[in-house]
């Protein structure tokens, strides 16, 4: 610019140097401009590359790419060491095992989020695994005379929490648990992909045989967790199949051998090896191979939280009563599972006929794990299914 003036004032009194060097002032002006707006433009365009690549193939979300994590990163910073600033929720008491747990976790930290409130977490949420940073700092400032509110609750004060919806729930668990794009409880998940099938045990199918009376006597159960059929498990194979072929693998996950589908699992795996049955192992192994399964069938209760850690998850699979297809299965009737915080896509499953549907219901609606409802478990019903959405 210093060129120019001197020029300019140099030819002063000159028409055609004024004409020239108001020629070279626009040209100069023009090409700043092209400039500005090529950079910007460029920019424009590896800022909507960069977004691609945040979204991954179809079907496939990067987690650790979404805002709302990077966020959530940000406000909760995980340490080591306890703050000790009177706003530290925590949880005294469990109510439950793992399922619950987590359902209280949620409640919890969603709390944290409302009130600014350092967290906490207590040990042993899952036996074999405690992080040696428990404790996250609430970056957010906080309002002095809420600060009260901060404090610990019981188990199943925080499960029974109404008002604590939470955003960074899935973000602080699963930095607690290590659970990543490859990794889970810090154990890199097998690159070959398979379906896991939870079929609940234990505390709902007490009992046994009696050898003086010769019947199945029944323990104690909870009357409103009635079993799913085991025909259930057998359509999410099918339809697993369907889509993978014939040699795609399932492991079948059960605490023990009281549940009926339990006992057929372990005669149908010693015919199908592409489906293997793990019984009473611990359950922090079972969580790792959990979490790094492409599919998963779900079973009745709070159990299928865990599901929800997971970043490998592309399809989660769940027994209904029946499902209206108005349009293509999209809503629901009676579903016993709520997928709403899964990030994958949800396949129902429920019997074809509509007087099998009810039979089963009326019979095992009211559970007391009695030899009948053992037995109606295990009968074979026709399944249909299909992909919420699809």
């Amino acid at each position: 610019m210093f060129t120019v003036k001197r020029f300019v004032w140099c030819g002063r009194g000159n028409p055609l140097h004024l004409k020239f060097a108001y020629l070279l002032i626009f040209a100069l002006a023009l090409c700043f401009a092209f400039e500005y707006l090529g950079t910007g433009a460029h920019q424009q365009l590896l800022y909507a590359s960069h977004k691609v690549n945040l979204l991954g193939a179809i079907g496939q979300p990067i987690t650790s790419g979404r805002k709302e994590n990077t966020l959530c990163a940000s406000k909760f910073e995980q340490t080591n060491l306890s703050e000790e600033h009177g706003r530290t929720v925590s949880l005294e008491g469990y109510y439950g095992r793992l399922g619950n747990k987590l359902t209280s976790m949620r409640k919890m930290i969603g709390f944290a989020e409302l009130n600014s409130c350092h967290i906490a977490l207590p040990p042993g949420i899952l036996k074999g695994w405690n992080h040696e940073s428990r404790y996250f700092v609430n970056s957010a400032s906080f309002d002095r005379e809420r600060i009260q509110e901060c404090k610990s609750k019981s188990g199943k004060d925080w499960f029974y929490l109404k008002g604590s919806k939470s955003k960074c729930y899935l973000d602080v668990m699963r930095r607690y648990f290590n659970v990543n794009a490859t990794h889970a409880l810090g154990w890199k998940c097998n690159p070959t992909a398979f379906a896991a099938l939870h079929v609940r045990s234990g505390d709902v199918a007490r009992g046994g045989f009696s050898d003086s009376l010769g019947v199945y006597v029944p323990g104690k159960v909870h009357k409103g967790y009635a079993l799913y059929p085991t025909s259930y498990y057998l359509s999410v194979i099918n339809n697993i199949r369907s889509r993978k072929g014939p040699k795609y693998d399932f492991v079948v996950f059960c605490e023990d051998l009281r549940n009926p589908t339990c006992g057929f699992f372990q005669k149908f795996g010693t015919l199908d090896k592409r489906v293997k049955v793990r019984i009473g192992e611990p359950l922090i192994d079972d969580v790792r191979l959990m979490l790094c399964a492409e599919e998963v069938a779900t079973s009745r209760g709070t159990f299928s939280t865990v599901f929800q850690l997971s970043t490998q998850l592309r399809m989660t699979h769940e027994y209904v009563v029946a499902a209206v297809r108005i349009p293509q299965c999209i809503h629901r009737l009676n579903a016993t599972n709520s997928s709403s915080q899964l990030e994958s896509g949800v396949t129902q499953h429920w019997m074809l006929s509509a007087s099998e549907s009810r039979y089963y219901e009326n019979s095992t609606g009211v559970w007391k794990n009695t030899g009948l409802q053992r037995d109606v478990v295990n009968r074979h019903f026709e399944m249909t299914s299909c992909q919420l959405g699809e």
